[in-house]
């Protein structure tokens, strides 16, 4: 019964995207589209993840520069 529980705790809108190791990617919204929308972005999120692993690890961003992506990204892409 993993469908209850999350449902209870996404109901207050904070809470999105589930990852459940053996079971997968559980996502809600406020409509069908904004779920759909969570479950891409964390899919994208995991093969930006797995490639970056793949390349010898991530490089640590400064804080000013993550600011900045995070700025752009919640103003410019896709809000």
């Amino acid at each position: 019964m993993i469908g209850e529980p999350f449902s209870a705790s996404a109901t207050g809108g904070k809470l999105k995207v589930l990852l459940m190791k053996q079971h997968g990617v559980f996502t809600a919204g406020p409509t069908p589209q904004e779920a759909l929308k969570a479950a891409v972005t964390v899919e994208h999120a995991a093969r930006v993840s797995y490639l970056a692993e793949s390349w010898g690890g991530p490089a640590e961003l400064s804080a000013e520069e993550g600011k900045k992506l995070y700025d752009k990204y919640m103003k410019n892409y896709g809000q």
